[in-house]
């Protein structure tokens, strides 16, 4: 089991740029068919990873980084592109 934490001001950038709150990506963790990978693409200061997952805004991807004590950092969260839906849809179990 994870706590899940963000800032909330990045919070509310998020859902004025693309619509999602960070309580929402929260439920691409729970989804069995999620898809996790590193994110090689944003930082070079910490190691973040991204998850192509189902909520019930739809299929999200969500960025976030771990944190000691079992905690999850979300950094950003929008709906998927309609190439990671399809992706998402091919490898769903």
């Amino acid at each position: 089991m994870f706590d899940y934490i963000w800032d909330v001001k990045k919070e509310e950038l998020n859902i004025k740029k693309h619509g999602v709150g960070f309580t929402v990506a929260i439920e691409c963790f729970s989804d069995m068919d999620s898809l996790k990978a590193l994110d090689v693409s944003n930082s070079k200061w910490e190691m973040r990873y991204k998850v192509l997952g189902k909520s019930s805004f739809g299929v999200l991807l969500v960025i976030y980084t771990e944190r000691t004590g079992k905690k999850i950092r979300i950094i950003s969260a929008r709906p998927a592109n309609k190439k990671e839906r399809s992706i998402y849809e091919k490898n769903k179990n």
